[in-house]
Protein backbone atom coordinates (compact mmCIF):
# COMPACT_ATOMS: atom_id res chain seq x y z
CA UNK A 1 0.00 0.00 0.00
CA UNK A 2 2.85 2.33 -0.68
CA UNK A 3 1.15 4.34 -3.73
CA UNK A 4 -2.63 5.37 -3.63
CA UNK A 5 -3.06 3.31 -6.89
CA UNK A 6 -2.65 0.74 -4.72
CA UNK A 7 -6.27 0.97 -3.50
CA UNK A 8 -7.42 -0.26 -6.56
CA UNK A 9 -7.27 -3.82 -6.10
CA UNK A 10 -9.23 -6.38 -7.77
CA UNK A 11 -11.85 -6.26 -5.18
CA UNK A 12 -11.89 -2.73 -5.13
CA UNK A 13 -12.12 -2.47 -8.37
CA UNK A 14 -15.53 -4.64 -8.43
CA UNK A 15 -17.26 -2.51 -6.02
CA UNK A 16 -16.60 0.22 -8.04
CA UNK A 17 -17.35 -1.59 -11.46
CA UNK A 18 -20.50 -2.07 -9.54
CA UNK A 19 -23.11 0.45 -11.00
CA UNK A 20 -23.04 1.83 -15.35
CA UNK A 21 -21.87 2.91 -17.13
CA UNK A 22 -20.49 -0.61 -17.97
CA UNK A 23 -24.42 -1.97 -18.27
CA UNK A 24 -25.31 1.13 -20.55
CA UNK A 25 -22.31 1.44 -22.41
CA UNK A 26 -19.38 -0.87 -23.30
CA UNK A 27 -16.43 -0.40 -21.46
CA UNK A 28 -14.34 -0.13 -25.00
CA UNK A 29 -14.86 3.05 -26.02
CA UNK A 30 -11.95 5.21 -25.54
CA UNK A 31 -12.99 7.93 -23.31
CA UNK A 32 -14.66 8.88 -20.17
CA UNK A 33 -15.60 11.29 -18.32
CA UNK A 34 -15.81 11.87 -14.62
CA UNK A 35 -18.94 13.62 -13.72
CA UNK A 36 -19.73 14.99 -10.11
CA UNK A 37 -23.10 14.86 -8.97
CA UNK A 38 -22.82 15.69 -5.49
CA UNK A 39 -19.77 17.68 -3.59
CA UNK A 40 -18.57 15.88 -0.67
CA UNK A 41 -18.45 17.74 2.68
CA UNK A 42 -14.92 19.03 3.43
CA UNK A 43 -13.68 21.56 0.78
CA UNK A 44 -9.85 20.82 1.37
CA UNK A 45 -10.32 17.14 0.74
CA UNK A 46 -11.96 18.06 -2.79
CA UNK A 47 -9.80 20.23 -3.70
CA UNK A 48 -7.32 17.28 -2.90
CA UNK A 49 -9.36 14.57 -5.02
CA UNK A 50 -9.36 16.93 -8.06
CA UNK A 51 -5.59 17.35 -7.67
CA UNK A 52 -5.05 13.71 -7.56
CA UNK A 53 -7.41 13.45 -10.74
CA UNK A 54 -7.01 16.40 -12.69
CA UNK A 55 -2.87 16.84 -11.99
CA UNK A 56 -4.08 20.73 -11.14
CA UNK A 57 -3.19 23.72 -8.71
CA UNK A 58 -5.30 24.38 -6.18
CA UNK A 59 -7.05 27.44 -8.33
CA UNK A 60 -8.77 25.15 -10.70
CA UNK A 61 -9.79 22.83 -8.89
CA UNK A 62 -11.42 25.23 -6.36
CA UNK A 63 -12.63 26.79 -9.70
CA UNK A 64 -14.29 23.72 -10.95
CA UNK A 65 -15.90 23.04 -7.57
CA UNK A 66 -17.35 26.28 -7.68
CA UNK A 67 -19.87 25.38 -10.70
CA UNK A 68 -23.02 24.33 -10.13
CA UNK A 69 -23.64 20.38 -10.37
CA UNK A 70 -23.27 18.27 -12.44
CA UNK A 71 -19.84 19.15 -13.90
CA UNK A 72 -17.58 17.21 -15.48
CA UNK A 73 -14.38 16.73 -13.65
CA UNK A 74 -12.36 15.22 -16.83
CA UNK A 75 -13.39 14.63 -19.99
CA UNK A 76 -10.56 12.27 -21.10
CA UNK A 77 -9.45 9.56 -18.85
CA UNK A 78 -9.30 6.05 -19.47
CA UNK A 79 -11.47 3.45 -17.95
CA UNK A 80 -9.31 2.81 -15.62
CA UNK A 81 -8.22 6.38 -14.25
CA UNK A 82 -11.99 7.45 -14.74
CA UNK A 83 -12.38 4.43 -11.45
CA UNK A 84 -9.27 5.70 -9.59
CA UNK A 85 -10.97 8.72 -10.18
CA UNK A 86 -14.26 7.77 -8.69
CA UNK A 87 -12.28 6.25 -5.43
CA UNK A 88 -10.82 9.45 -5.00
CA UNK A 89 -14.40 11.09 -4.44
CA UNK A 90 -16.22 8.01 -2.50
CA UNK A 91 -13.52 8.66 -0.35
CA UNK A 92 -14.49 12.23 0.13
CA UNK A 93 -18.14 11.55 0.35
CA UNK A 94 -18.86 13.14 -3.19
CA UNK A 95 -20.99 11.27 -5.89
CA UNK A 96 -19.57 10.66 -9.19
CA UNK A 97 -20.12 8.49 -12.08
CA UNK A 98 -18.16 7.33 -15.26
CA UNK A 99 -20.17 8.21 -18.26
CA UNK A 100 -18.52 7.55 -22.05
CA UNK A 101 -17.04 11.24 -23.06
CA UNK A 102 -19.34 10.64 -26.55
CA UNK A 103 -22.28 10.08 -24.37
CA UNK A 104 -21.77 13.69 -22.48
CA UNK A 105 -20.49 15.76 -24.98
CA UNK A 106 -23.34 14.51 -27.80
CA UNK A 107 -26.52 14.12 -25.94
CA UNK A 108 -29.18 16.52 -25.03
CA UNK A 109 -29.18 18.04 -21.24
CA UNK A 110 -32.37 16.60 -20.49
CA UNK A 111 -31.09 13.14 -21.46
CA UNK A 112 -28.05 13.94 -19.17
CA UNK A 113 -30.02 15.11 -16.49
CA UNK A 114 -32.38 12.13 -16.53
CA UNK A 115 -29.44 9.77 -16.66
CA UNK A 116 -27.66 11.45 -13.41
CA UNK A 117 -30.83 11.29 -11.59
CA UNK A 118 -31.28 7.49 -12.44
CA UNK A 119 -27.79 7.13 -11.66
CA UNK A 120 -27.81 8.92 -7.82
CA UNK A 121 -30.52 6.84 -7.03
CA UNK A 122 -28.68 4.22 -6.96
CA UNK A 123 -28.47 1.96 -3.72
CA UNK A 124 -24.52 2.40 -3.96
CA UNK A 125 -25.24 6.38 -3.62
CA UNK A 126 -27.51 5.73 -0.04
CA UNK A 127 -26.67 6.32 3.71
CA UNK A 128 -25.58 3.88 6.20
CA UNK A 129 -23.80 3.80 9.28
CA UNK A 130 -20.23 2.71 9.87
CA UNK A 131 -18.94 1.63 12.68
CA UNK A 132 -15.30 2.13 13.39
CA UNK A 133 -14.35 0.46 16.67
CA UNK A 134 -10.67 0.41 15.96
CA UNK A 135 -7.62 0.89 13.58
CA UNK A 136 -3.78 -0.38 13.79
CA UNK A 137 -1.42 2.22 15.05
CA UNK A 138 0.51 1.66 11.63
CA UNK A 139 1.27 3.37 8.15
CA UNK A 140 -1.33 1.27 6.81
CA UNK A 141 -3.53 2.16 9.58
CA UNK A 142 -2.86 6.58 9.21
CA UNK A 143 -2.79 5.86 5.79
CA UNK A 144 -6.68 4.36 6.04
CA UNK A 145 -7.86 7.00 8.07
CA UNK A 146 -6.25 9.99 5.55
CA UNK A 147 -7.66 8.18 2.88
CA UNK A 148 -11.18 7.71 3.92
CA UNK A 149 -11.79 9.93 6.69
CA UNK A 150 -9.63 13.17 6.13
CA UNK A 151 -8.16 11.92 9.58
CA UNK A 152 -4.37 12.81 9.10
CA UNK A 153 -2.96 12.71 12.98
CA UNK A 154 -5.69 9.50 14.94
CA UNK A 155 -5.85 10.72 18.59
CA UNK A 156 -6.25 8.54 21.06
CA UNK A 157 -9.43 7.58 22.35
CA UNK A 158 -10.90 8.31 19.04
CA UNK A 159 -12.86 5.15 18.78
CA UNK A 160 -15.62 3.70 18.53
CA UNK A 161 -16.77 6.07 15.81
CA UNK A 162 -20.62 6.01 14.29
CA UNK A 163 -20.23 7.31 10.82
CA UNK A 164 -22.96 8.43 8.21
CA UNK A 165 -21.35 7.40 4.80
CA UNK A 166 -22.40 6.67 1.44
CA UNK A 167 -23.17 2.98 0.82
CA UNK A 168 -20.22 2.30 -1.45
CA UNK A 169 -17.60 4.32 0.51
CA UNK A 170 -18.83 1.80 3.18
CA UNK A 171 -18.10 -1.28 1.20
CA UNK A 172 -14.96 -0.01 0.31
CA UNK A 173 -13.39 0.88 3.60
CA UNK A 174 -14.98 -2.16 4.97
CA UNK A 175 -13.01 -4.69 2.32
CA UNK A 176 -9.85 -2.17 2.95
CA UNK A 177 -10.21 -2.50 7.32
CA UNK A 178 -10.21 -5.93 7.02
CA UNK A 179 -7.14 -5.89 4.88
CA UNK A 180 -5.89 -3.47 7.29
CA UNK A 181 -6.61 -5.20 10.73
CA UNK A 182 -8.99 -2.89 11.32
CA UNK A 183 -12.51 -3.21 13.23
CA UNK A 184 -14.88 -1.46 10.90
CA UNK A 185 -18.27 -2.61 9.61
CA UNK A 186 -21.79 -1.79 8.32
CA UNK A 187 -24.47 -1.48 11.27
CA UNK A 188 -27.77 -2.94 11.71
CA UNK A 189 -29.58 -0.26 11.39
CA UNK A 190 -28.73 -0.03 8.20
CA UNK A 191 -30.41 -1.26 4.76
CA UNK A 192 -27.87 -2.44 2.68
CA UNK A 193 -26.28 -5.34 5.05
Amino acid sequence: MKNRGSWLDPQTLEMLRREPPHKMAPPSLPDYSLVLLETGRKQTRMVRAIRRVNGCPDSVARELLARRSPVVVNPDLSYHDALLGQFEFICCDAITVIIPTEVVTDDERSYLDELYAMLRRSDEFEEVTLRVDGVPRSEDGIRFLDQFLGIVEPEIGRFPMDLRMLYKKARIMTHWGNRIGAQVRVTADSDQE
